[in-house]
Formats: C-alpha cells, sequence, structure tokens
C-alpha cells in the first residue's frame, strides 16, 4: 500500500517518470513478494525443475514431499552434499581442474534455464548450490523462479544472439522494436548500445577480461538515459546472469561465455 502511494505521488510530481510504470513495478514486486512467503509455491517450482532437469546426468533439484507441504511448510527429501563456495578457494592448486568443471556445469545449467527452458532459477547464490557425490550440482531455494512470454523470449534470444554473434548494430534496434520507449534520439541510443558491444565482444567475454556487471551496469544506464523500458522479468534474466558470472569468476576466469552461449542460441527456433 505504502509502496503504491509512493509509486502514483513519484509519477505524479514527476510527469517525465511516467513511462517506468512505476505501479506496475511495484505490482509486480509484490507479486514475486507473495510468491515467496508461499512454500506451496516453492515446492510447485521444484517440481517444475525437477521435471525440466530429469534426464540431465549432473544438475537436480531436491524432491518436495506433497503431503507435508503447507502454505507455511516446505519439506523436501534430504541431500548430502557441500556448498560450492568451499571450492572457491583460488590457492589450492590441486582442486583446479574441478573448479573449472564445476563452473562450466553452472553457467550451461542456467544457459538451459533461460535459453531452452525459459524457467529460471532467480537466486542461485553460491549458498544455493550443492556439490553432491560424482561432483553433481543440486540447487537449492526455488522460491524465486520467472519465465517469459513468448514475445519477450524471443526478444531475449535475437539480443543475446547479436551479442554473441557480435552483431552489434541490431542490438538497439531490438530493444527499440520489442520494448516500450519513449526514446526521442533513436539513432544516438543505437550508437550507444552498439558501443557497449563492441566493447564487450573486443574483450571476448572471457570473465578474466571483462565484468559482466559492470557490462549490464553500462546497458540499464543507456537504457535508463534514452527512456526504453525492459519488461520486469527480462530484468531477472540479467540479474539471474550477473550472481552465476561472480560464481564463474571465481571459479574459472577463463571461461569463454561466448563458446558456452552459441549452442543454446543456435539450436533455438527464433
Amino acid at each position: 500500500m505504502v509502496m503504491n502511494t509512493g509509486a502514483r505521488l513519484i509519477t505524479w510530481l514527476v510527469p517525465g517518470m511516467d513511462w517506468l510504470s512505476l505501479e506496475r513495478a511495484v505490482q509486480e514486486f509484490k507479486e514475486l513478494m507473495v510468491g515467496q512467503v508461499d512454500m506451496r509455491q516453492e515446492a510447485a517450482n521444484l517440481l517444475k525443475f525437477r521435471d525440466n532437469f530429469r534426464n540431465h546426468p549432473r544438475v537436480f533439484f531436491p524432491e518436495p514431499l506433497n503431503e507435508f507441504c503447507g502454505p507455511a511448510v516446505l519439506v523436501e527429501d534430504w541431500v548430502d552434499g557441500v556448498g560450492i563456495q568451499e571450492y572457491m578457494d583460488q590457492t589450492k592448486k590441486e582442486g583446479e581442474v574441478l573448479r573449472k568443471e564445476l563452473a562450466g556445469l553452472g553457467v550451461d545449467m542456467l544457459l538451459k534455464m533461460v535459453f531452452t527452458d525459459n524457467y529460471w532459477h532467480g537466486d542461485l547464490h553460491p549458498g544455493n548450490i550443492l556439490v553432491t557425490s560424482g561432483n553433481r550440482l543440486c540447487v537449492l531455494d526455488t522460491g524465486v523462479a520467472s519465465s517469459l512470454t513468448e514475445g519477450d523470449r524471443e526478444n531475449l534470444i535475437h539480443t543475446f544472439r547479436a551479442v554473441v554473434l557480435g552483431e552489434s548494430c541490431k542490438v538497439g534496434e531490438l530493444f527499440l522494436e520489442r520494448s516500450y520507449h519513449e526514446c526521442l534520439d533513436k539513432e544516438a541510443f543505437k550508437k550507444d548500445m552498439q558501443s557497449i558491444v563492441d566493447e564487450a565482444r573486443s574483450a571476448q567475454l572471457s570473465l578474466d577480461r571483462i565484468d559482466v556487471c559492470q557490462l549490464l551496469q553500462s546497458v540499464f544506464s543507456t537504457l535508463m538515459r534514452h527512456h526504453v523500458r525492459l519488461d520486469a522479468n527480462f530484468s531477472s534474466v540479467v540479474i539471474a546472469i550477473a550472481i552465476v558470472e561472480g560464481l564463474g569468476r571465481v571459479l574459472d576466469p577463463q571461461l569463454d561465455l561466448v563458446s558456452r552461449a552459441l549452442p543454446f542460441l543456435m539450436r533455438n527456433k527464433y
């Protein structure tokens, strides 16, 4: 109630901010928070992820015991494992090969969620990932999960594909075509986006050469400056990628995002 009133007040006091649709953003935030406190929703998310990864040999999710679950209670089967943060010590040379393996596995897991399943975990920090026997990954805490509409998904895939293939001139154009905006200088926006992508591409999108969080901050700043609005779930994809990027940077700084993402993007129907 307070946030919604504040959003209306800001929009009324600063008419130039109505393009941000603050009331809609508050409503989306409310829906996200309500979903998180209902344990039945988290159990449903677990079942969805389990189904999506049922044939994956190295990634799995705990099984919810639905007969014991309720609005305030979530019961899952027990999983033995060690938090992936235990493998993030770069001073231990004997674990270097395994760290690289886990980094690739984690990045591929997220790419599958986003580009194949259109259903991703919104909180993939190290505390929510266990390394189990056989160096498999078990993912916990599925309270935050998102997906995109068909149109927004197509936008996401085309945008990432343009970045990965180095088609920087298309990125700004795609944002303008597929996002709500009040951009007054479309050519300037497209040039700014092209410059960001070209800079990222020159670093080959390898985690030891590029700060993905800084890259995303540049993108968001450019969108804000030119009054181009992203769908909220599009933003959540970016946040998920930023979190996994941080994990990958520690485990394997040489991990190449382009080579990892390309198969997922090119096999897509769009």
